[in-house]
């Protein structure tokens, strides 16, 4: 197989981009696509040997396997192996606990069934996982068992029929992949079903250039190279993945193996020598970065700087050089005496993968070897219990057919007279209102959906079936309401996450029909129209009406705050719970704008009530995040039971 310094280059293109999305770089917002130009090339170069080797007749299973495992394993390991004191020294129980749930999924070759079942890859959690982006090398592992199989099983009815088989394929891949970031999101971005369209795109194109050189196209390979740049500047989260929209980045990084000759400008930009050097060292370097931003957000109790995070991506480029030089390179030229041996490849290897399985069980027994640190038991509860988040949160719309989009809490025997519909920021309330409304004999009913504002008749632009999911609840649901003879209603949500934006960047853009502009001002406009709406709805139904104001939005998570104490600051930790929490004035000048807009329209009419809670909150001018025996927060924006049962307290006999 002819050396092309080009694909080197393209290499470099797909890691740098997701290493300064993974930093947090906003010009980068789609720096994610990386991994999928990675699954081209990998799909192209595999698929071009394994080509020549079938017809050539000295294709082994074996020897195939063989290099997979000094390609991949070595330097897999070895940056686990410099992850686990890191863990084990800078990581809470619930966040070791899942370390070491990966340390087993990746010896496995599984972790992309591990994320899906546990994470969101765009969420902010997410990025204090040291081993996440394994979940790209277990798709590639769990394509490779089942490709030379197929390739090996079909090769007698020649190379052409073949070609259609895996274009076949691909296209039934790509169809579900449409399909499934409706109705599935999660598991589509993980999933192999639905990322092997992916890898199958390099394989067609390594069918395509069987026996040729790259035909020369200047305006072909400049297009593919054009795809790529823009879905890496253009793209953001919420464009969903993989879809069609994938097929830019994939198509892109096709032109360019098809027609990125060395004479073209394409060709000769990718292979200069910056680009070649990156690109060679580019499996190391992919593997080291997301450890070291993962253990840096972990360690800081503030977001690292920008000068932190271009730094440790500086260094995740220098290790990649050293661990490529002294581990990859010699593992795959058998260097090492020791290691020639296909036999002691494949032991090394069973050994070393039962090790970090042991490890991770060990730390799957000790429920993340809870004995390394001792935080209050009602931090503990404040920080990781969601009463109801299981029983009454995010129905399937299997369960809503059935059921309708309310739980019944507080006395069951009662009829309810109470309504609570929501987000999450609502899931936080529901255990206080449960305790009072079971002391009174009265009974309450609960809508929550995640990222589902409480407007009539209002869309939110989200990549899975919820989208239809919360316009259902805000039309059906409210009408439910009204027949349930229900007298009062509150309504609770994320505010700022729909409308004007808070300290995050995370933004849920809303509208009225299913296809939404990503438009801010257009999204602010929907809401105050439509809360509008939802107010005079109810008024028109005789129902009372309590809109509850947002908590003020902490610039920092109360988990990582707790952990940071419990590790590195317990002597000064009144201080520092002090330096952590927000100065209310802050608070007040962030939502005005919105707080002005919710009471205006609560103004227009009788029987609509707000209620703020940052007077509770924030005692003489600062939104405390807790103090050394309880938390008032889960996290940078949800109140904890705690803390809402705090604030609730003084109003609850409004609702009774």
């Amino acid at each position: 197989m002819e050396y092309r310094r080009e694909i080197d280059g393209l290499r470099a293109v797909a890691v740098l981009p997701v290493i300064l999305f993974h930093a947090g770089f906003t010009w980068f917002a789609g720096g994610y696509v990386g991994v999928d130009v990675f699954f081209v090339i990998s799909g192209y170069l595999i698929t071009t040997i394994l080509i020549n080797e079938l017809e050539s007749g000295t294709f082994s299973i074996a020897k195939f396997y063989e290099r997979r495992a000094r390609r991949i394993l070595p330097a897999l390991f070895f940056v686990m192996v410099c992850c686990i004191p890191f863990a084990w020294h800078w990581m809470l129980p619930y966040q070791f606990l899942d370390f070491t749930d990966s340390l087993i999924a990746v010896s496995l070759f599984s972790s992309n069934i591990l994320f899906w079942r546990k994470s969101n890859y765009f969420a902010p959690a997410a990025e204090e996982s040291p081993l996440l982006h394994t979940w790209s090398l277990a798709v590639e592992e769990q394509f490779y068992i089942f490709f030379p199989l197929l390739l090996l099983v079909l090769w007698g009815i020649g190379r052409r029929p073949l070609f259609h088989i895996i274009l076949a394929l691909s296209c039934v891949s790509l169809l579900l992949a449409e399909y499934g970031w409706r109705n599935h999101a999660t598991a589509t971005f993980y999933l192999l079903p639905t990322r092997a369209w992916e890898l199958g795109a390099g394989a067609l194109c390594a069918f395509l250039l069987h026996r040729k050189t790259p035909r020369g196209n200047q305006t072909l390979a400049a297009i593919g190279l054009g795809c790529l740049l823009f879905s890496i500047f253009g793209y953001d989260d919420q464009v969903p993945f993989p879809s069609v929209y994938t097929l830019l980045p994939v198509v892109g990084t096709s032109l360019i193996i098809l027609f990125a000759s060395k004479g073209t400008f394409t060709a000769r930009l990718l292979s200069t020598q910056a680009l070649v050097g990156i690109g060679v060292i580019s499996f190391s370097a992919y593997l080291w970065h997301q450890p070291l931003f993962a253990f840096a957000r972990i360690r800081t109790l503030w977001d690292p700087s920008w000068v932190t995070m271009a730094s440790l991506s500086c260094l995740s480029i220098m290790l990649a050089y050293l661990s490529w030089k002294y581990i990859e390179q010699p593992f795959r030229t058998c260097s090492f005496a020791f290691m020639k041996s296909r036999a002691k490849i494949f032991a090394t290897s069973a050994i070393a993968s039962s090790a970090f399985f042991a490890s991770g069980l060990y730390g799957h027994i000790t429920n993340g070897a809870d004995h390394r640190i001792n935080l209050p038991s009602a931090i503990v509860k404040d920080l990781f219990v969601k009463e109801f988040n299981k029983e009454c949160f995010d129905f399937s719309m299997k369960h809503i057919r059935r059921h309708g989009f309310f739980c019944t809490l507080g006395n069951p025997q009662s009829e309810p007279d109470l309504a609570i519909v929501g987000d999450s920021h609502a899931l936080s309330f529901l255990g206080p209102f449960h305790d009072a409304f079971s002391k009174t004999n009265n009974a309450l009913i609960f809508s929550g959906i995640s990222g589902c504002p409480s407007l009539l008749n209002t869309y939110v632009l989200r990549n899975d079936n919820k989208r239809e999911t919360c316009n259902s609840r805000n039309h059906e649901g409210f009408q439910q309401i009204v027949d349930k003879g229900i007298t009062k209603v509150v309504l609770i949500s994320r505010w700022t996450y729909y409308s004007t934006g808070d300290i995050t960047n995370q933004f849920r853009h809303i509208g009225l029909e299913y296809d939404i502009k990503k438009d801010r001002n257009a999204s602010f406009n929907v809401f105050a129209s439509q809360l509008e709406e939802t107010l005079r709805f109810f008024q028109e139904k005789g129902i009372e009406v309590y809109v509850f104001h947002q908590p003020p939005f902490q610039e920092l998570d109360a988990r990582n705050v707790y952990n940071w104490l419990a590790l590195f600051g317990k002597e000064e930790a009144d201080n520092i719970m002090i330096n952590a929490s927000l100065q209310q004035s802050v608070h007040d000048r962030r939502y005005q704008r919105l707080k002005e807009t919710i009471d205006d329209k609560a103004s227009l009419f009788e029987g609509v009530t707000t209620i703020d809670f940052s007077e509770a909150l924030c005692p003489e001018g600062l939104c405390l995040i807790g103090n050394q025996e309880l938390s008032y927060y889960l996290d940078k924006d949800h109140l904890s039971n705690t803390g809402a049962a705090l604030v609730l307290a003084p109003h609850l006999e409004k609702f009774m």
